[in-house]
């Protein structure tokens, strides 16, 4: 990669209609590459690479296949970046979400055509909402600051009415940086509102607190088969240990049951949850495959990220 820099928050993302991908360095260079599959991938020269903040460490970009075909890529400065597909800076070049680093890359929704991003401030975790030309922005606070934060995930409820969806999200206490299972509610135009809905469902024992207790990102999916909404979600160790099942104060995969009708009611309580194969703390984000019935299939993968393992499980263990 032209430079030299090194990487160590951008995973690459894959424009796959276009044959592109894009990653950022730490240096605040946004890169771009061609021929991902079709040919030899090559990186794309002048105007590439962008420099989009200079000394800044970027995140994952993640690029608008919707109206705008913008790409958005959050900085350790706590800054939103936007550059269009040409490699300019768009009109609005940045946003602030927190005075803390957005770690995951945002979330786009291409066909609202707004973009979520998270970052912590001195004081507070913060989940913000802007459409893709960085106007209209929207922030919800979810708790105090203390622990580092990642992507949320939409209910199912989202993508069949925006009004009646919500995002959920692991934020914290409004009195400790426990991380605690948050929602945020939309109106009909798919606008956030700016506080969370007031329900929480503490992911980790009480005084358990701090990055060492920090949240994977969330991971949804609807199986239909079964009719059911699920929601994934992780935690480093102290796991809650209250109720059944619990965590019993260790690493924890959770699986949450969403309601996939009205009333959209928050769950009072995890339908399962996983801890073992998780070896020792810092479980990575989930991939699942499908919600196929096939011998080998609806498999979650996920990294035991001090371990230096892979871990595959079956949804049907976190069912």
């Amino acid at each position: 990669m032209s430079g030299g820099e090194s990487v160590t928050r951008s995973s690459p993302f894959v424009d796959y209609s276009h044959d592109v991908a894009y990653v950022g360095d730490d240096a605040g260079n946004l890169h771009k590459f061609t021929a991902v599959f079709t040919g030899t991938p090559t990186e794309a020269g002048s105007p590439w690479p962008v420099t989009v903040a200079s000394g800044v460490i970027l995140g994952s970009p993640v690029f608008d296949g919707g109206a705008s075909q913008n790409i958005f890529v959050g900085g350790s400065d706590g800054n939103l970046y936007c550059v269009t597909s040409a490699g300019a800076a768009c009109s609005t070049a940045k946003i602030s979400v927190g005075t803390g680093p957005i770690l995951d890359g945002p979330i786009v929704d291409s066909t609202e055509q707004t973009v979520f991003a998270a970052a912590n401030t001195s004081t507070n975790a913060i989940l913000s909402q802007t459409n893709t030309a960085l106007g209209a922005q929207v922030s919800a606070t979810m708790g105090v600051d203390g622990t580092d934060l990642y992507d949320g995930a939409f209910d199912n409820a989202y993508f069949t009415d925006v009004s009646s969806g919500h995002m959920y999200f692991c934020g914290n206490l409004t009195t400790a940086a426990t991380p605690t299972l948050l929602r945020v509610t939309f109106d009909g135009n798919g606008t956030m509102s700016s506080t969370n809905d007031g329900n929480a469902f503490e992911l980790v024992n009480a005084g358990n607190k701090g990055p060492l207790e920090d949240c994977t990102p969330l991971t949804e999916v609807f199986n239909t088969a079964q009719n059911i909404d699920y929601l994934f979600v992780g935690v480093e160790d102290n796991g809650f240990s209250s109720g059944s099942p619990n965590c019993a104060n260790n690493p924890c995969l959770i699986s949450f049951s969403l309601p996939t009708s009205s009333p959209f009611t928050f769950p009072t309580a995890a339908r399962s949850t996983l801890t073992t194969s998780l070896g020792s703390q810092s479980l990575s984000g989930m991939i699942i495959d499908n919600v196929s019935g096939e011998a080998g299939a609806s498999q979650l993968y996920f990294g035991n990220l001090l371990a230096d393992t892979g871990v595959q499980v079956s949804q049907s263990a976190l069912q």
